[in-house]
This record gives C-alpha cells, sequence and structure tokens, in this order.
C-alpha cells in the first residue's frame, strides 16, 4: 500500500497545511488598520515637530535631535511589533514607528525654509 501524504503528515507531527508549523509569527491586523495607523503616525510626527520646535528654544546639536526623533519611536516601534502577541499591538508598533519619518521630514522641512 502506498504511503498516503496523510500518513506522512502524521509521522512528521505536522498540523498546518502544506508542510509548515507555524509556531511563533507576528499577528498582523487587516492592511487598513495598519495602513490608518501608519498614516495617522506620520501625521502625529508632522504634528509633533512643529510643537517641538515652537516650544523647544534652547540650542540643541543637530545629531542629538536625529538621534532622538529617529531612534526612539525607531527603537521603540520594532520592539513593539517584534514582541507583539496582538494585533493591536502590532498596529501601535506601526504607529510609533512611522512617527519618526513625520517628525524627521518636518523637521527638515523647517530646517530649509529657515535657511540653516
Amino acid at each position: 500500500m502506498p504511503d498516503t501524504w496523510e500518513a506522512r503528515r502524521a509521522r512528521a507531527g505536522v498540523t498546518a497545511f502544506g508542510g509548515v508549523i507555524v509556531e511563533c509569527v507576528i499577528p498582523l491586523p487587516r492592511a487598513w488598520a495598519l495602513t490608518t495607523a501608519m498614516l495617522v503616525g506620520a501625521a502625529v510626527g508632522l504634528v509633533a515637530a512643529v510643537t517641538s520646535t515652537l516650544l523647544i528654544t534652547a540650542t540643541v546639536r543637530p545629531d542629538a535631535v536625529i538621534g532622538l526623533v529617529v531612534g526612539v519611536p525607531g527603537v521603540l516601534g520594532v520592539l513593539m511589533i517584534l514582541l507583539s502577541g496582538r494585533r493591536w499591538v502590532t498596529t501601535a508598533g506601526a504607529f510609533v514607528l512611522a512617527v519618526a519619518p513625520g517628525w524627521l521630514g518636518a523637521l527638515a522641512l523647517i530646517e530649509v525654509v529657515n535657511g540653516g
């Protein structure tokens, strides 16, 4: 009697379809939720850049500002995505990660307009 694929899967301990064992994956939310979170995150980054520019009058080194603006949301967002166990945590991580480009873009635009 020929060996069937069901028998081979049972012997191998494979439970998922196609012979792939899925144990630990990042839970992805719906595409519209992920896109919305990233768009809102970029908008929040723009608003945060303008607000921080108006509120902070101290002289700060540009490399420190770039490190804070890109590094902090980048690290927090990637950690949230990689360590997420729920879809909403992945969405929140994408939101936090999307704050960095909006913030950096607005700060660069402010510097260009001001002749910095």
